[in-house]
């Protein structure tokens, strides 16, 4: 077990009602704990409780639930995403957000800044059509820096090309939606 030290900030406000309400970043006193985390665990605050969660994000974002949990309730994406499903859209642009907010949760904060020197990966995937029938294959994942291509949503971009190819398989019915209604 590796040790993981947290802060948490503590209220010294007493019992006056009124200094509760107007205490200030003064007031604030850091209290240190020292805890024992478990191998492949990262210990984080969830309200006012530390809970332990699995280190590898690959393991707590399976499915679209997962990821908006990830992102928790009042980021902006999940925000978003309760406003949209109130208006009537297409299959294809709730999809998109729900990808957006997939791609948000497995990059764990990295963004892209699109400059020239970093690298992007998104997964890549080959249409299979006979007559009327059709789908959606992952192939691989690709990365792109300053390469310039209409072959891919550079919103939708990934840190790594292990995210890219989990994304790719594991999201599959998402992409599909996406891409293909």
């Amino acid at each position: 077990m590796a040790g993981f030290v947290l802060y948490k900030a503590a209220k010294n406000v007493g019992s006056n009602p009124t200094a509760s309400a107007m205490f200030n970043l003064n007031s604030i006193k850091m209290k240190k704990i020292t805890i024992e985390v478990p191998e492949g665990k990262t210990a984080k605050w969830e309200g006012d409780s530390i809970i332990f969660v699995d280190d590898n994000v690959m393991d707590r974002v399976k499915t679209f639930l997962d990821a908006c949990k990830e992102l928790g309730e009042d980021h902006p994406l999940i925000v978003e995403y309760r406003t949209i499903l109130r208006i009537r859209l297409s299959p294809d642009i709730i999809a998109y957000f729900r990808l957006r907010i997939i791609v948000a949760a497995l990059n764990e904060g990295w963004e892209p800044t699109f400059k020239n020197e970093e690298i992007r990966y998104y997964p890549w995937f080959k249409l299979i059509s006979t007559n009327a029938n059709y789908g959606l294959v992952f192939c691989y994942a690709c990365y792109d820096s300053s390469h310039s291509d209409s072959n891919s949503g550079a919103r939708l971009a990934f840190k790594n090309k292990e995210l890219a190819q989990y994304a790719g398989t594991q999201f599959i019915n998402e992409y599909k939606e996406f891409l293909l209604k």
